[in-house]
């Protein structure tokens, strides 16, 4: 792409992130339900800024959320189209390399697949059963070769669940991006089939490992020490950022234009998983979504989340 072109995808870019920067500190102000909708269309820009970034130029076609309300507790999700924009489905498109077809999905199915709210909403009984699992994800490093790869690993303390987690976790695309190597005392081990070549620096290749690792999916959950990475056994091909958004527009659809429904799950069960999303997601996605838009780790270590 010319430079000129690049430019204006990048003046775009901090256009959209400066929307996003009103609607989260509009949102940090309000004391209802309307933080919903305000964070809602703060996640739209940050989608945008991040399409912006990956070469698609907004604003000279039909534009659609690619998200309607299918009833008041499912969302259906749109399929990309030729006639229109759909945002949300090209999203998740160049986020996940991977189209979607149209398809409605139940909230508690959506909700279950945000991680910091898995745990509350198992106890709760709003989930049924975990299945979410903890790995963890390093980078290996060989100097004179200038090669980065990394390993997977399973704790093997989860023996009730090690079984099921290898079968769902070393088949499909999962097969063809990593090999299983010896363990060792504690974890089960998988390594990375290909290796990341750079020529200065390891930032040069960043990028192309997170995207690898998002592609599993792999969930992240940032906490006061850092990342913590999660793997489900359970099938989810929208990925982390497509259950936070299909989440938080389902929230803010039922505040905008079903008021009887909302107030009504505000006195369920559901109350108390959706206050703990509230509370919570915004500044995961917000870091998350920075992380994939800057193409490097942003963290704030030991910070209040």
């Amino acid at each position: 792409m010319r430079k000129p072109a690049m430019r204006k995808l990048c003046e775009d870019a901090d256009y959209f992130l400066n929307l996003a920067a009103e609607y989260y500190q509009a949102a940090g102000v309000v004391q209802s339900q309307t933080k919903a909708l305000l964070y809602y269309y703060g996640y739209l820009n940050l989608m945008k800024a991040y399409l912006s970034l990956t070469g698609v130029t907004l604003g000279t076609t039909h534009e659609h959320h690619g998200l309607t309300l299918d009833g008041s507790a499912r969302v259906r999700v749109l399929a990309r189209s030729q006639s229109r924009f759909n945002v949300f489905p090209e999203f998740v498109y160049r986020m996940n390399r991977s189209g979607i077809q149209e398809q409605s999905i139940s909230v508690r199915r959506i909700l279950s697949f945000v991680p910091e709210i898995h745990e509350i909403g198992v106890a709760s009984g709003v989930f049924r059963g975990r299945h979410f699992v903890r790995i963890n994800v390093t980078l290996w490093q060989s100097k004179p070769d200038r090669r980065v790869w990394y390993v997977v690993a399973f704790n093997k303390s989860e023996r009730a669940m090690i079984r099921r987690l290898f079968g769902r976790f070393y088949s499909g695309r999962r097969r063809h991006l990593v090999w299983q190597i010896k363990p060792d005392k504690e974890h089960v081990r998988f390594e990375s089939r290909r290796a990341f070549r750079y020529k200065r620096s390891t930032r040069e290749v960043y990028g192309k490992i997170r995207d690898e690792v998002n592609s599993m999916p792999v969930f992240s959950l940032l906490t006061i020490s850092g990342y913590r990475h999660y793997i489900s056994l359970r099938s989810w091909p929208l990925g982390q950022f497509g259950a936070s958004i299909m989440a938080m527009f389902w929230l803010g659809s039922l505040v905008r234009y079903r008021p009887r429904v909302i107030r009504r799950i505000m006195d369920s069960p559901y109350a108390p998983v959706l206050s703990e999303f509230l509370a919570i997601n915004p500044v995961q996605f917000l870091y998350q979504m920075t992380n994939f838009i800057t193409a490097s780790e942003c963290v704030k270590p030991y910070s209040h989340l």
